[in-house]
């Protein structure tokens, strides 16, 4: 990839791109981490996904880890959580990828990941930022009823654009159209 001297200077600047896009850009530039680029520049940790989880749980005052679930709303709930710490923060909070599947954004992998999510201990899991817990309040407000997420997930241009199965960048976080 070439880059334009000029560009690089607006960038360096913060001129162009956001606080998060600077601090992804910084990243993929300096230190060469890709790895964290899919993961939302967080490294991935399970007990944190369901901590994550049981703060929708308590702002939305219902259970998403139910029996038998296959995450199915509680991932769209994950997924924007993600992202939208990715865009304003420039860090994801769970350090979960995403995959397109056919009803809408999930965790990649998300068969082998369930009972090990349920199984968890919060207790190992970094506490919530205030930022982060922010995001789960406005996200909560904005969908307190789970066909609510759902629905504004499947109209998201960043799930819809991808093949079935393909990973969903956080570089498109800042494309979300529904926060």
């Amino acid at each position: 990839m070439t880059v334009g001297i000029a560009s690089i200077k607006r960038w360096e600047g913060g001129i162009i791109q956001s606080k998060s896009m600077d601090k992804a850009l910084r990243n993929v530039f300096w230190n060469h981490d890709s790895e964290l680029n899919l993961t939302g520049n967080r490294e991935l940790f399970i007990p944190r996904i369901k901590l994550v989880l049981k703060a929708f749980e308590e702002e939305l005052d219902r259970k998403l880890l139910l029996k038998g679930d296959k995450l199915l709303h509680a991932a769209k709930y994950l997924w924007y959580a993600d992202m939208v710490a990715h865009r304003d923060i420039g860090k994801s909070m769970t350090g979960a990828t995403y995959a397109a599947l056919p009803y809408g954004p999930q965790l990649n992998n998300y068969r082998d990941l369930i009972d090990t999510i349920k199984q968890s201990d919060t207790l190992e899991a970094e506490p919530l930022s205030v930022e982060e817990n922010k995001i789960v309040k406005i996200i909560s407000k904005i969908f307190p009823r789970k066909k609510m997420v759902y629905n504004a997930a499947h109209r998201e241009q960043i799930w819809k654009n991808k093949s079935i199965g393909q990973i969903i960048p956080y570089s498109e976080s800042s494309e979300l159209t529904e926060l």
